[in-house]
C-alpha cells in the first residue's frame, strides 16, 4: 500500500486542456478586453445621454419659472378677473439687467437681480390717485447661489433685451455659444419672452360729453413703470367721435401721432390699471378712475362715461 502511487484529481493540470491549463491566450485577452471595453463605452453613453436629457429638462423648467416670475401665472383668474402676480404686472416693465459678478464690458453673466433683490425699487403700495397697488412685493423667484441664475449643466444664463423682447439662453451641454453645426445636447436653449406678451394697446370711449365739445376731451391712463405710479394723457379731439386708442406706433405711421386723431402712441403693461375722462375746461376736484384689467390679448374697455 506504501508503494501505490496518490491517485491524480481529475482537476490537476495534467487532466485539464491544454489552454485552461496555461492560461488564457494573449489573443483571447484581447478579445475580452474589447468586448468590456465596447459595453463600458455604451453604457457610459446610454448615461451621458440620460444624464444630458436630465439636465435640459432642468434647464427647460428653470427658464419656465423665470417666465412664470415675469409674467404671473396663466389662467388664475378671483372674482371673473385675471390675478396678476409677476413682476411686469407690479413693476410695469422687464426687470433691469444687472452686472452681479463685476465685470463691465462683459453682458453674458448680467442678471435680472430685481425679481429676486428689490434693492433700491419702490415698496408694494395702493397708490391713491390711480386706486390701484403697484411696486415690489417680490421675491419673485428664489435668489440663486452667488446672485446667478444657472443652466441644468451650472453654465450661467445668458439675459438680453431688445426692443421690449427678451431673450433667455443657455449654452447646451458644452456651455459654448452656437457657432453652427452645433448638434444634440450641445445645441443653444433659448426662450424669448415678447413684448406683445406684456404690452397691450387699450381702447374705448368716452361718453356724456357735450355735442360740439369734443375738442375739450382729455383721456387720463394710469399705469405702473417701475414701480411707480405714471399718468398717460391724451386729447381724444374732433374728428374720434369720442372714441380713443392707446397704441404702439406702426412704423409706417406718422410720428407723433396726429393732433386730433383719438390715438397716443403707448402699450400699456398688463395688469390692473386706472383710466378716466373729463373736459379740461372744468376737470373735476376729486377724480374717480374705473380700475379694469389689461390684458396682453388687447383691450376694449368699453364706454366710459366723462367727469
Amino acid at each position: 500500500m506504501g508503494n501505490n502511487p496518490e491517485p491524480k484529481s481529475i482537476f490537476s493540470p495534467a487532466h485539464l486542456p491544454t489552454r485552461f491549463a496555461s492560461g488564457f491566450t494573449l489573443l483571447e485577452l484581447v478579445v475580452v478586453l474589447t468586448i468590456i471595453g465596447f459595453l463600458v463605452m455604451i453604457m457610459t453613453g446610454v448615461y451621458s445621454g440620460e444624464d444630458d436629457q436630465k439636465r435640459f429638462e432642468q434647464t427647460r423648467e428653470q427658464m419656465e419659472e423665470i417666465r412664470k416670475a415675469l409674467l404671473g401665472s396663466d389662467g388664475t383668474y378671483a372674482s371673473g378677473q385675471r390675478r396678476f402676480a409677476g413682476y411686469i404686472a407690479d413693476m410695469g416693465g422687464l426687470p433691469a439687467l444687472v452686472d452681479v459678478l463685476g465685470t463691465p464690458g462683459d453682458t453674458s453673466d448680467d442678471q435680472p437681480e430685481g425679481l429676486w433683490d428689490q434693492g433700491g425699487l419702490p415698496d408694494w403700495e395702493h397708490k391713491a390717485a390711480s386706486r390701484t397697488w403697484m411696486g415690489w412685493r417680490g421675491a419673485y423667484i428664489e435668489a440663486p447661489p452667488g446672485n446667478v441664475l444657472k443652466d441644468g449643466w451650472g453654465n450661467p444664463l445668458v439675459f438680453s433685451v431688445a426692443n421690449g423682447d427678451m431673450t433667455i439662453k443657455s449654452y447646451g451641454a458644452d456651455g459654448a455659444e452656437d457657432t453652427g453645426g452645433e448638434t444634440g445636447f450641445d445645441e443653444d436653449i433659448t426662450l424669448i419672452i415678447n413684448n406683445t406678451e406684456y404690452l397691450a394697446p387699450v381702447a374705448g370711449r368716452v361718453t356724456g360729453f357735450a355735442p360740439g365739445n369734443e375738442a375739450n376731451i382729455r383721456v387720463l391712463l394710469y399705469i405702473a413703470s417701475d414701480g411707480s405710479e405714471v399718468a398717460l394723457t391724451m386729447d381724444v379731439g374732433v374728428p374720434s367721435d369720442g372714441y380713443f386708442r392707446f397704441e404702439p406706433r406702426d412704423p409706417a405711421e406718422p410720428d407723433p401721432e396726429p393732433a386730433g386723431s383719438g390715438r397716443k402712441y403707448a402699450s400699456i403693461p398688463t395688469g390692473i390699471r386706472s383710466i378716466y375722462a373729463f373736459d379740461v375746461t372744468s376737470p373735476p376736484a376729486s377724480p374717480s378712475p374705473m380700475v379694469f384689467t389689461v390684458e396682453s390679448t388687447g383691450n376694449w374697455i368699453g364706454e366710459i362715461e366723462i367727469q
